[in-house]
């Protein structure tokens, strides 16, 4: 646990570099597994536990949260996305408590 309070801003820094290195995780699996490198292979279990503890973390948070987290940061992402869920403002709202929930389950 950290000692000081995040800022919003701060968190909102936090997820967008988890996101990144969860999707380049991801990515690597991917290359990993078309190589044909073994599911045993000290980098692949470390690529596939990373995924997995951020899988955890999301599946931790409402359902409404969990879209958002995995359309706006943790999968691919398509422009304006959420029109078909929720009006702009209630969006990013509700973005707002989908960061908090996150940070909240990582135990930060």
């Amino acid at each position: 646990m950290l000692d000081k309070k995040l800022s919003y801003k701060d968190k909102s820094v936090l997820v967008t570099y988890l996101a990144k290195s969860y999707i380049n995780s991801v990515r690597r699996v991917e290359i990993m597994q078309f190589k044909g490198i073994s599911e045993k292979d000290t980098q692949y279990l470390g690529e596939i536990s990373s995924i997995n503890l951020i899988n955890a973390v999301i599946e931790q948070c409402s359902s409404t949260s969990q879209i958002i987290l995995r359309n706006e940061y943790f999968g691919k992402r398509e422009t304006k996305w959420f029109l078909e869920y929720f009006s702009k403002s209630n969006f990013y709202r509700l973005r707002k408590v989908a960061i908090e929930e996150f940070i909240d389950c990582l135990n930060i």
